[in-house]
């Protein structure tokens, strides 16, 4: 076998280059017919790979060699904006007496060249006649993996007068929930975020407090003195009692578990139940734990293990917050912000964790509404800063305090609904995504 290694200089231009290709035998006999010579008239590349002798890397890339259309292609396109100053191909056949470039070049182990348009490669077998020539297919992607796109979809979801809002991803729908006052509660369900249906909610006692939604095998679920309210739609709601302690909220549901709020004034502590919904204290909440207005998001840890994080708020003395607590179990909790935070004491915060990175978004303060209206956490939750530049949501998007977030995890897309400003309920939608999860879409 004779390898022939040569090198490619191209500039940052990316291209898809498309060539109709022929094989021909200058001879006119039979190209692969050796037996009369001994000499191979096969010019057929067998292996094709690149690697960057300069800055930046490739990856681990795959080339397919089709000697039918006579073309090289990576199904698996280059990071996006590939350093192609300094490329080092090889090129791999049975028997080559020779590689050229552009039908003008010879190449030798160290050539090096600029290559700003189309690329042909030609090969000669080893009987110096046979020639085949290849067009290489050379993709890069055209995109920013690493940029989150953010979208305001639609400016309005509801009409109607509103107290309080929950919204859920749940069925491949997102169901918002909305508390009208007067005991009325309407449910608002979409399956994209743009368009959405209306529908009245049944089953539900008056006061309800919808915040307290969460999912749990399969059902939404909630408590109200002591009954747990079902529903497998949202729309329709039936009852089972709950046994064990005297618990009030429900904080998460995690591990096929549910975690909820139990005793009162400084003698809280979490309580857990399975499906049976008989309901233990399993250990006294930390001090300052925040009674509302937190932001809750059960996510994962650096592990992989299932973890909640729960994000400002304020504690029973009506204080804000600016803690991170968070825990495995709903028994043993660390305040992973115990050193410190940049961002101020505040509630009414929408937390999410997206490819690791967990993000916080509004908020109110001391002072009113919050103005630095995103942070986010690369060591989960231990540390935070302001987003870079490829992650930061819309100047178009209002700061606002109490907004609700989703993730449609199949879809890889973060969902921000509404939330409150200064003069009411904002009721729109954004919707953000990373943009190299595009490529996971089925």
């Amino acid at each position: 076998m004779h390898v022939v290694f040569f090198n490619l200089f191209r500039m940052k231009n990316f291209f898809l280059s498309s060539v109709l290709l022929t094989s021909v035998c200058l001879t006119g006999v039979s190209c692969l017919n050796t037996e009369e010579t001994g000499i191979s008239s096969n010019p057929n590349i067998i292996t094709f790979s690149l690697a960057n002798a300069g800055q930046g890397t490739f990856g681990t890339q795959t080339f397919t060699i089709d000697n039918t259309n006579n073309v090289i292609y990576n199904v698996d396109s280059l990071p996006y904006q590939s350093q192609l100053d300094s490329v080092i191909v090889t090129v791999v056949g049975e028997s080559l007496s020779a590689v050229i470039i552009n039908d003008s070049i010879v190449f030798t182990t160290n050539d090096t060249l600029n290559l700003s348009e189309l690329v042909t490669i030609q090969t000669v077998a080893q009987d110096g006649e046979t020639v085949k020539t290849y067009s290489l297919d050379l993709r890069i992607h055209q995109i920013d993996p690493y940029l989150y796109i953010w979208t305001g979809i639609n400016s309005q979801v509801y009409t109607g007068a509103v107290t309080v809002e929950k919204l859920v991803h749940f069925n491949g729908e997102l169901l918002l929930f909305v508390d009208e006052g007067n005991d009325h509660i309407a449910l608002h369900r979409s399956a994209d975020g743009i368009t959405w249906t209306a529908s009245t909610v049944s089953g539900l006692p008056a006061a309800f407090d919808i915040r307290y939604i969460v999912k749990f095998s399969e059902q939404l679920i909630a408590l109200h003195n002591n009954v747990a309210y079902f529903s497998t739609d949202g729309q329709t709601w039936n009852t089972r009692p709950a046994s064990g302690v005297a618990v009030s909220n429900l904080l998460f549901a995690m591990n096929d578990k549910l975690y909820a709020l139990g005793g009162s004034g400084s003698a809280l502590f979490v309580a857990e139940a399975d499906s049976t919904l008989a309901f233990t204290g399993i250990g006294e909440l930390p001090s300052p734990f925040p009674i509302t207005g937190a932001g809750i998001y059960v996510g994962t840890s650096q592990s992989g293990v299932p973890r909640v994080f729960v994000v400002g708020g304020k504690d029973g003395n009506g204080a804000l917050l600016n803690t991170v607590w968070s825990s495995e179990n709903g028994r043993y909790w660390a305040n992973l912000a115990s050193n410190g935070v940049p961002f101020t004491p505040r509630e009414g915060v929408a937390v999410v964790q997206y490819d690791s990175l967990l993000m916080l978004f509004g908020g109110r303060d001391a002072s009113g509404l919050a103005n630095d209206i995103q942070w986010v956490s690369r060591s989960f939750g231990i540390t935070w800063t302001l987003p870079q530049d490829k992650e930061t949501i819309s100047s178009l998007f209002v700061p606002r305090y109490d907004a609700q977030i989703a993730v449609n995890e199949e879809k890889y897309t973060i969902f921000i609904v509404s939330g409150r400003t200064s003069v009411g309920f904002i009721k729109d939608v954004w919707r953000g995504r990373k943009n190299e999860k595009l490529f996971l879409l089925k």
